[in-house]
């Protein structure tokens, strides 16, 4: 694996919601540059914003450390 744990990027594969397309777009690329999950949610899609965040740490967590909720490193 990469020492940049979201190197290879972040592909959404369900998204349920209409409201929440700026953030489908938006978060996965501030993750990225932040390489953390904490980052600024969409105005305006914050529920969205927050599911996509919880999904990718889970993600995360799942192929690090084969838990649910691990952080990403620093």
């Amino acid at each position: 694996m990469d020492s940049d744990p979201l190197s290879a990027g972040i592909e959404l594969l369900k998204h349920r919601t209409w409201r929440g397309g700026a953030a489908a777009k938006a978060i996965p690329n501030r993750i990225i540059q932040a390489q953390s999950t904490k980052v600024d949610a969409v105005t305006g899609a914050t529920i969205s914003s927050r599911a996509i965040m919880k999904a990718v740490q889970d993600a995360v967590g799942k192929a690090l450390k084969g838990t649910e909720s691990a952080e990403l490193p620093k």
